[in-house]
């Protein structure tokens, strides 16, 4: 957030080092594109004399998934296998070292 200059107080986290190294760069790391120009939404990082990348982007949409694996009914049909060996082993256990 300090990055994007969102921050409410920018010196709250501040130490010597850093108010040195903020007055060496005058641009920010991080930052939005203006509405209407070139770049799409979002925050862009600039990393020295290269084009600036995106590492977050803005959207309107609510993102949309597809199952990409079967993970549900493997893990069900597992647990249904290995749940009550364990379970009456714990059971066992919990009796035989429960307080009289």
């Amino acid at each position: 957030m300090s990055g994007l200059k969102a921050q409410g107080d920018a010196a709250q986290n501040e130490t010597k080092a850093s108010g040195r190294r903020k007055r060496r760069s005058s641009v920010a790391r991080y930052f939005t594109p203006r509405a209407g120009g070139r770049m799409t939404p979002g925050i862009y990082e600039r990393k020295g004399r290269k084009a600036p990348s995106k590492i977050f982007a803005f959207t309107d949409k609510a993102p949309t998934y597809q199952k990409a694996f079967k993970f549900y009914p493997k893990m069900n049909a597992a647990a249904g296998r290995r749940f009550p060996r364990h379970f009456y082993r714990a059971l066992a256990k919990a009796f035989a070292t429960r307080r009289r």
